[in-house]
């Protein structure tokens, strides 16, 4: 009897476990794709302001939501 339940408590915790990890991929891929989305306003308003594509500035800002991207996706892997 103490077995069955030391065996129901071990697959609730792994269920409960299971349910993180989706929680945390979900969170993590919205946000995800909140930078991308962004990022393409970012592009819009740019060209619409006649904004060049290689000024410094639109540069350094697509390099720090590129950072962004990148710390998120290892977030996802650990």
């Amino acid at each position: 009897m103490r077995e069955k339940c030391t065996l129901i408590a071990r697959d609730i915790g792994k269920e409960k476990e299971k349910e993180k990890e989706k929680e945390k991929e979900r969170c993590t891929t919205t946000t995800k794709r909140r930078i991308e989305m962004l990022r393409k306003i970012m592009i819009q308003v740019f060209v619409q302001n006649g904004s060049d594509m290689r000024n410094p500035e639109v540069l350094r800002l697509s390099q720090l939501l590129d950072e962004q991207l990148n710390f998120y996706d290892r977030c996802l892997r650990y």
